[in-house]
């Protein structure tokens, strides 16, 4: 099919069965890539913007016009020209939402999307569903740019709060399994298996469901992917390493592991691809690699004799060469190694000097691995009410910029508070049946326990709205507090939701009405 400008100029004379035909035939883009840009832009700008076009025909300009853009016939600055500059809003939610999804395709090229997705995800409109959702991909292509782990959890967290946001509207299985599959990557990175093999469950339960209602289900998405490298990667790092060199078999299971989290499996868009590559490398330099230089140090030799071994398939040398390569890189090896130690120290004991961490990796770096994994489980479980506190208020803080649980229900703040702290590692069990009643007759309803290994009782979240200075009712949930602490807690924590016009009157009454000291205000 030859394809000129008269082509594009003789499209508005047709009808819309025409137009139909017009899209849906093959228009090859070899006979394109001599057009001027400016009239391919002008031709698709005329299709959205004509008020008599269908929404069909509109939907085809966008995706010609990216098919264009990865061809290299058209520029980013093109693309954004016609999704950003020039768009005018329209009231068709399919047509907006796929302006979106093509958005989020050009945040490597223009990182300034992300704040026009952050606005439309703020605003009232249908499309905050479909922003928070992209929004949430986007922190996980930032998450690999991260070099620490701590930065990488950081971005993952946003991420989380923004699938929670889009997984609360029907039918969005796609985000409820991206905000399963961030909190699995925060878990593995924070060394919580426990919470990672719930949500591991958690993960195979929607995936399954996932499967049913898929038009193709034998089709590898992004989500099953990655669930394979999150699944592969506890293989590795949890399984007893004395044998890894020395039997064939086990031998040949750690390449099969390794090869699942680090072959792209996903071939449907760039995006995709990336994010998938970014969580594959993650979790190989973060994770994987730090296990490798621990336990594979002192057996280069070993390594040696295989690769010289005939019977070594060719991607098994592969693997064998990259493990030599990571082994003998010391200086790499050394800040790797103290990396992945020192972050669990850190997140544990946020005020120790970093003197005294070096101190400490020192005298275990030699250590067998199995015990080193041990002592870190002991240490990352063990939260301490200082990092409690310090995730509460980021949980609070983070409550209040997303526009989506503004007006909720005391109920629905109190789980979202209570997911950020699972996300950080805490234990917690919500509208908990533990002590007595308000009345002294039946069991409390506890907002949000805080729980340890064990599931013993650590500390209490009591949640109440404020709208106005009313000590009776004030005083109310401090007495239900206090009827709730039956084995008399160390720290029990109350947030206050408040919403009046002049908070800082309103705080300072709190401060002279309560014989306790009461916080600054981080926010208002």
């Amino acid at each position: 099919m030859c394809f000129d400008i008269a082509i594009l100029d003789t499209y508005k004379t047709k009808n819309q069965a025409e137009k139909l035909n017009f899209w849906e035939g093959q228009l090859p883009l070899c006979n394109f890539e001599k057009q001027n840009s400016r009239q391919l832009v002008s031709f698709i700008h005329q299709i959205i913007a004509d008020s008599q076009e269908a929404i069909y025909s509109k939907c085809q300009a966008i995706d010609f016009s990216i098919r264009m853009f990865l061809a290299d016939i058209l520029k980013d600055r093109n693309i954004l020209d016609i999704l950003l500059d020039s768009w005018e809003p329209t009231s068709d939610i399919h047509l907006e939402t796929l302006r979106i999804k093509r958005l989020a395709l050009l945040y490597p090229y223009d990182t300034d999307i992300q704040s026009v997705l952050n606005e439309l995800a703020q605003s009232d409109s249908l499309v905050s569903t479909e922003s928070n959702y992209q929004l949430g991909l986007i922190n996980l292509f930032v998450a690999r740019e991260k070099r620490s782990i701590d930065e990488v959890v950081e971005v993952l967290r946003i991420a989380y709060v923004h699938f929670d946001v889009a997984s609360k509207e029907e039918n969005r299985i796609d985000a409820s399994l991206f905000k399963v599959i961030t909190n699995s990557i925060i878990y593995i990175f924070c060394n919580n298996w426990l919470e990672f093999d719930k949500c591991i469950k958690e993960l195979e339960r929607l995936i399954f469901i996932q499967r049913i209602y898929s038009w193709n289900p034998d089709v590898v998405t992004l989500h099953r992917a990655i669930y394979s490298k999150l699944y592969n990667a506890k293989l590795i790092i949890k399984k007893d390493t004395k044998n890894w060199l020395n039997y064939k078999a086990e031998f040949d299971q750690l390449c099969m592991e390794f090869f699942n989290i680090q072959n792209q499996s996903v071939k449907s868009d760039l995006f995709s691809m990336e994010i998938e590559h970014g969580i594959s490398d993650n979790l190989i330099t973060k994770v994987i690699e730090p296990v490798f230089k621990t336990n594979f140090h002192s057996v280069l030799c070993k390594i040696d004799c295989l690769l010289n071994d005939d019977s070594i398939e060719e991607n098994q040398a592969e693997f064998l060469i990259y493990l030599k390569d990571v082994i003998q890189q010391q200086s790499e090896t050394e800040i790797s190694e103290y990396d992945f130690f020192n972050q669990s120290i850190i997140r544990t004991f946020p005020h120790l000097p970093e003197s005294k961490s070096r101190i400490f990796y020192d005298a275990i770096k030699d250590s067998n691995l199995q015990i080193i994994s041990n002592i870190l489980d002991q240490l990352t479980n063990s939260n301490g009410y200082d990092k409690l506190f310090e995730r509460i208020m980021y949980a609070c803080v983070t409550l209040q910029g997303t526009r989506h649980y503004y007006g909720s229900e005391e109920n629905i703040r109190n789980k979202f508070i209570a997911q950020l702290l699972e996300a950080s590692g805490f234990r917690t069990k919500d509208q908990t049946q533990w002590g007595l009643s308000n009345k002294g007759i039946s069991d409390g309803e506890i907002d949000v326990q805080i729980v340890d290994d064990k599931g013993t009782a650590y500390s209490i979240i009591e949640g109440l709205i404020l709208k106005s200075l009313d000590t009776t009712y004030l005083n109310l949930h401090l007495d239900k507090i206090f009827k709730y602490d039956t084995t008399g807690l160390e720290y029990i924590f109350i947030v206050s939701y408040v919403a009046v016009a002049d908070f800082s009157s309103l705080f300072t009454a709190i401060q002279k009405s309560q014989q306790c000291d009461v916080l600054e205000p981080h926010c208002a």
